[in-house]
Order: C-alpha cells, then structure tokens, then sequence
C-alpha cells in the first residue's frame, strides 16, 4: 500500500501550482520526499520523488518560487552515519516546467536530529530557515534552530537558541534581521501542574542579521 501526505501546496505566476510531502509505502518500508506540478483545473503535470543516497526516509515541508522558473523545496530526511542516526534538513532547487533537479543540499550535525519548519527568501537573494534541533536520542536538549543560506545553497551562518523549542515562522525585518515565532517548554509553573507537567508557550525572538540575538 501506498500513501501521500500534503505538507504544502504553493501557487506561482504561471496558474501552475505544486503539492509537497511525503510519499510512503510499507512493503518495503520506504519514506519520500514528493513534489507534483499540476495546473489551474487540477491536471497533474509532472510528479517527483526525491531520496537522497544514504538516506532511509523523509519528506518535504514548504516551497518558494524562486527567479528563472524555479523552485526551492524544504525538507528533512533521516540518515545514518558511523552507526549514528540523525535527520539533516535539505534543499533542492528544481525547475517548475520540468521538475528537474539543479541541486540538492544537506545541513545538519551528527547525532542530531534536525528539522525545518519554515522558509523565506530574503533580500540579499538567499534564504532563511527556521525550525529545531535535538539530540537523536531525543532526550534534552533542544533548541530553536535559524539557517541562513545563500543564493547558491551554501550555509552561511547556523544559529541555536536553547531558551526555546522550536521555531515555527520567521520574516526578515527592515533592518535586514530577522523575527523568530517560536514556542519555549516550561515546567510545573502553573495553576494544578506537577513538577512532571511540561507545558508550552509562546517565545518572539529578534535578532541581527547574522542571527544574534537582541
């Protein structure tokens, strides 16, 4: 059996729009990332599957239309590495028409499980990613995580934020830094809670345009 998950569906200029997710079947085992073009009355156009060599599964999580009629999507696949698991998040730039790659690349830390939550281009023409990263074993800690990448898919910078979770949003400000929405996890501070009780709030970080923290 096979099935599909949507992650996001993005529009660009030419009534053409694409669908992102995963794609899974269970015998075997197997976890894709998927991308499908199709047009304004639904007719599917093109559909891919990526699987980087290495990798065991994963799936797509946004997309950005980018100039020349191409496409930037976002990711996170699973792989091991010296006998150690840890989830790296990707990028692969493809062509909207064809669904062609251009290339692909990979970020993260051994033993360590890293994810992207969202995406942006920025005004230098790079990007910026933000989401979370934790030990593979998932215990503590985790942290907030904001890439910042460049035109060409080269890491520029890497910054964590343990006073949080995980980022969800992030907007470039106009002073070329950014704003992180993220959520931060507290312990047994509230009204009934037990020292066992986890609960969630919300954390707003703004930072520089290197990513410190102001």
């Amino acid at each position: 059996h096979n099935y599909e998950a949507l992650g996001f569906l993005t529009s660009n200029n030419n009534q053409n729009f694409l669908a992102i997710g995963g794609s899974f079947s269970l015998d075997p085992y197997l976890e894709q990332a998927f991308v499908t073009r199709f047009d304004s009355i639904g007719e599917v156009k093109w559909r891919k599957v990526f699987l980087p060599s290495g990798s065991y599964f994963g799936g797509s999580r946004d997309a950005i239309s980018v100039e020349g009629n191409y496409s930037l999507i976002m990711g996170s696949f699973y792989t091991i590495a010296n006998g150690i698991e840890n989830a790296q998040i990707f990028l692969i730039k493809i062509n909207q028409f064809t669904g062609d790659t251009l290339w692909t690349k990979q970020y993260g830390k051994p033993g360590w499980h890293e994810f992207g939550e969202d995406m942006i281009r920025t005004k230098d023409g790079g990007f910026a990613i933000i989401g979370k990263t934790f030990l593979a074993n998932n215990q503590p800690p985790e942290s907030i995580l904001l890439l910042k990448i460049d035109s060409f898919g080269n890491q520029v910078f890497r910054k964590e934020y343990p006073i949080g979770t995980t980022g969800w949003a992030i907007a470039e400000t106009p002073d070329s830094g950014f704003i992180l929405s993220c959520t931060m996890l507290y312990q047994g501070i509230c009204p009934g809670c037990t020292n066992s009780d986890y609960m969630n709030d919300i954390l707003v970080i703004k930072t520089d345009g290197l990513g410190n923290q102001q």
